[in-house]
Order: C-alpha cells, then sequence, then structure tokens
C-alpha cells in the first residue's frame, strides 16, 4: 500500500456540509422495480435516492435485481496483442453506473469518527462450469474521475471457485496471455491464462449457487459486500447470503489518487478466459450513506493543496511524482496532457495558472516569493541563502524540485528569466 503525502490532495473546491445523522445518497434496491430495461419509466424500484445510467440489461422478471452480460463474447476493455488489459479502462459493452445524489466525503474531508459507507448485492451468470474465468468490476470515482476503491468479483460455477479482491490505485492490471495449444485447468481448455491477479483477498472458496447460467434463471443467493471509508483510507468485507465463506476483510486500504468524495460507482464485467464463455452479472440493494456530503464548486485547475487558490505553494505537489504516467488520479496533474507529469507540467502551472500576489495569473520560473517578477532582491537572494542544501520545496529555490537546491539545476533556471515580470 501507497499514499502519496504531499503529492496527491483536493482537486477541486469543496464546501462541506456535516450531517447530524448518515445521510442516504444512493439507494436503489430494485425490490419494487417492474421487471424490464432500465430506461423505461417506473423501473427502477423504491426508495429511490441518486440516479442511474445503464447502456443495457434490465431488471429481472425472475429476481428483483438488475442484471446484464454478454453471450459469447468479451463484454469488457480492449485487450493487447499480448491478452493483456488494465481493468480501470473504458468499459464497453453493458455497464451499470450509479450517481449518488450529493457526493458523499472522502479520506481527508472525513472527521474523526466520520465514515461514508457502500453496501451492494452480486452475483454473477456464464456457462456452467467450475474454471474461474468471470470477471466483474466495481469501481468507486470521485467527482473528478479518480479512483477511490476497487472491488474484483472473480467467479466460477463451483462453490470454490469464487473470490472476492479489494483492489487499491495501482493493482489495476489483470494480465491474460492467448496460450496455443489451449491450457488444461480444473479440467477445461483454456484459449486464455491469468498470470496474476493484484489485490487484497476478502472472501474466497464461496461454496454456493451464485452463479447462473444465463440472466433469465436467476442465482439461489449473492454476495452481499460492505465497504467503509474513513479519513485514513478504506476497508471492504464480503459475505454471502447462505453457503460457506472463508472470510478476511480488509482495513487501511489507501485511496492515492488525491480523491476527495465519491460521486459514482460503475459496475461491469471485462473478461472471461474460457472460450468466449457467456459473462455477466447480477447486481442489488445498492445503498450509499454518508457523514459528510460535500457540494462541489467545480475543478479549480492547478489547486493541488486544496487550499482554495493556486499559487507557488501548489508547485511542491509535484514532488515525488515527477517522470510518472498520467494514470488514474494522477492524470489532472498533467497540465501539458502529453501522458506523462514532467517539468512541462510545472512550468505550465507557473507560467499559465499560478496567481501572485500582484493579482496576475502566471508567472516566471525562478519567481520564488510569487510576486509576479524575477529579480536579485526578492528571488536570486532566496535561492542563494539555500544553495548547496537539501531543501525540497520550489519556495526555497528547489525550481527542478529534485531536493537539491544547485547551481546547474536551479540557479541557471532563475538566471534565464532574471528581470522578467508579468505587469
Amino acid at each position: 500500500m501507497k499514499i502519496f503525502s504531499n503529492s496527491v490532495c483536493f482537486l477541486m473546491v469543496l464546501t462541506a456540509s456535516i450531517a447530524s445523522a448518515q445521510t442516504t445518497v444512493f439507494n436503489h434496491d430494485f425490490t419494487d422495480a417492474t421487471p424490464g430495461d432500465l430506461s423505461a419509466a417506473g423501473t427502477l424500484g423504491t426508495p429511490t435516492v441518486g440516479t442511474i445510467e445503464a447502456t443495457g440489461g434490465f431488471v429481472s422478471a425472475t429476481r428483483p435485481a438488475y442484471t446484464t452480460g454478454n453471450n459469447l463474447a468479451f463484454n469488457g476493455i480492449t485487450v493487447d496483442a499480448a491478452g493483456s488489459f488494465n481493468d480501470v479502462g473504458t468499459p464497453s459493452g453493458n455497464f451499470l453506473t450509479v450517481n449518488l445524489s450529493e457526493p458523499a466525503a472522502a479520506t481527508s474531508l472525513l472527521g474523526t469518527g466520520q465514515t461514508t459507507t457502500v453496501n451492494f448485492s452480486l452475483a454473477s451468470f456464464g456457462i456452467n462450469n467450475p474454471t474461474i474465468f468471470k470477471y466483474m468490476h466495481i469501481i468507486g470515482r470521485s467527482s473528478a474521475g479518480a479512483e477511490v476503491f476497487h472491488i474484483v468479483w472473480r467467479a466460477g460455477s463451483n462453490g470454490g471457485a469464487r473470490e472476492v479482491y479489494a483492489r487499491e490505485l495501482g493493482q489495476d492490471s489483470t494480465n491474460f496471455v492467448a496460450v496455443d495449444p489451449p491450457v488444461l485447468r480444473d479440467g477445461n481448455l483454456l484459449d486464455f491464462d491469468f498470470e496474476s491477479v493484484d489485490g487484497t483477498l476478502i472472501a474466497a472458496a464461496i461454496g454456493f449457487g451464485i452463479n447462473s447460467t444465463n440472466t433469465a434463471s436467476a442465482p439461489s443467493g449473492q454476495v452481499a459486500v460492505s465497504i467503509t471509508i474513513d479519513e485514513n483510507g478504506w476497508g471492504a468485507s464480503a459475505t454471502p447470503t447462505g453457503g460457506s465463506v472463508t472470510e478476511t476483510p480488509a482495513t487501511g486500504l489507501g485511496i492515492a489518487s488525491g480523491a476527495t468524495d465519491l460521486a459514482s460507482i460503475i459496475f461491469f464485467s471485462s473478461h472471461n478466459d474460457l472460450n468466449l464463455g457467456n459473462v455477466g452479472f447480477w447486481v442489488d440493494n445498492v445503498v450509499v450513506a454518508t457523514d459528510l456530503t460535500v457540494d462541489g464548486g467545480g475543478p479549480l485547475v492547478g489547486d493541488f493543496n486544496g487550499d482554495g487558490a493556486v499559487d507557488c505553494l501548489d508547485v511542491d505537489e509535484y514532488i515525488g511524482i515527477l517522470g510518472m504516467p498520467a494514470t488514474g488520479g494522477l492524470v489532472d496533474f498533467d497540465l501539458e496532457t502529453d501522458g506523462t507529469i514532467d517539468s512541462a507540467d510545472v512550468a505550465f502551472l507557473v507560467e499559465n495558472l499560478v496567481q501572485t500576489t500582484n493579482g496576475q495569473t502566471g508567472t516566471f520560473l525562478g519567481d520564488l516569493n510569487c510576486d509576479g517578477q524575477v529579480n536579485v532582491l526578492g528571488d536570486a537572494f532566496i535561492l542563494v541563502a539555500n544553495l548547496g542544501s537539501s531543501a525540497t520545496s520550489y519556495l526555497q529555490g528547489d525550481i527542478n524540485l529534485d531536493g537539491t537546491i544547485n547551481v546547474l539545476g536551479d540557479a541557471f533556471a532563475l538566471v534565464a528569466n532574471l528581470g522578467s515580470s508579468n505587469n
């Protein structure tokens, strides 16, 4: 588990409103829903809090739950030539997105003892086969699109072939490799085989009928997943409505994406490796409640430390992430949108977004006191006073954010702009 201590913070301007008791910000249990397509009026069930978007699927007549899947086809994200894919790519096929009525607070917005809780029940369907081959994903996202949590459901049809994982940011890839001739696993020939599954196993050996062979016949039970988000991160557990299971609830999982709220949750199946067999899922009883709701004022680009202003303090938020690929929550730091967090993004922030004390927008690299000009008295003196030190702050003269204030990396950058002013 890795949490960036100083480089990933608020990405939005948020005004918090504390509720006296937990506020329900999403609730669809489908019990009173009208069977049929979710786009039809009156199908969502009651109580209804929040909204649902579905690219396909329907409320089943055989069980009051949402179900969807693709028969004899991949329902997921792009698989490359080697058979690998990233589980947090854009899903295709049928998937369900739930939108909370209000964003729920997460991590640093939550105070001691405050939580946001997410509960839902799920099951799978597919060809009646014991091999673990069906993959389903549940990903919570912030208002800015950053990942808050990621649950992976791996299932086969036999009791011992079902597992639930909790994934932190960065544990987002399941590597599949095409095999020729097919590999024999659990008595079945597979065209694809998985190499790794990252994450924390929270339930295994789920031994009862939570898989159906199609969307027309409902499974006999479901697995109840519970997620709790607090000021330190999140945890998860998974419990079946019947039958046996090996449970190992996870706690202390990190949200390293900078997400400070939860706004939506997406449910989708991504892959099956059993000769293009049926793959899909069932979901029900989705409830999200929180001690703290937030009102987003929209993203303030460049306010990486969440203090409501874009200034030289935000430059230091690049420390520790320069050179990283712009994926997940870090994409907001990629101001130059070239796919990498690098010095060009730092320059863009300083030159185009930083608000200076003289009331202007944008300044010059080397303007250490953020007054809109690079001069000897205000800036060069700061750098010289710290020359040779290991101070790690732009405000102290570490212009290239490499952890050392020196001539080649920092003084040259300041001298190049000496005398420049935005007045």
